[in-house]
């Protein structure tokens, strides 16, 4: 999926830089994901970011009449709740103000994603729902056999 993203990103002319962005840091990803670089601490938190945002959504758009769904939706409340921890943590170790303050406005106002001057944060929402929704799957996957 990260791949199909890339080459959608690649379809289009202006994101040159971007893509090298991405590339930079999917090469550094165990880092990225984990957190623990402060070189991509900005794009750990957006991906972060990602995958509550995408966990909310889904919990909340599945019927919870199947018990299948119940147990679907009570591990994505787990899921968001587990990311909104360490993205909180991870929030309180920022030194940079005025990084704080952009990681806030992007939790509360996710339409903030869709706006052209943040197609590079838009980027690592979505890697990191992605990347993050795969672990999940495997996650689930694991413990049903």
């Amino acid at each position: 999926m990260v791949d199909l993203f890339k080459q959608h990103i690649q379809a289009q002319e202006d994101n040159q830089k971007l893509l090298l962005d991405i590339e930079v840091c999917l090469q550094n990803k165990k880092t990225l994901i984990a957190g623990t670089d402060p070189f991509y601490q900005y794009e750990s938190m957006i991906m972060h970011i990602g995958v509550i945002q995408h966990a909310r959504q889904n919990s909340k758009s599945l019927d919870n009449t199947h018990r299948y769904n119940k147990i679907q939706i009570d591990n994505l409340i787990k899921l968001y709740i587990q990311h909104e921890k360490i993205l909180d943590d991870m929030l309180e170790s920022v030194k940079d103000g005025k990084m704080k303050i952009k990681i806030k406005c992007f939790k509360e106002k996710q339409s903030l994603f869709n706006l052209q001057q943040y197609k590079y944060e838009h980027a690592f929402r979505m890697i990191g729902a992605i990347l993050y929704r795969f672990d999940y799957d495997l996650e689930l996957d694991c413990k049903r056999v």
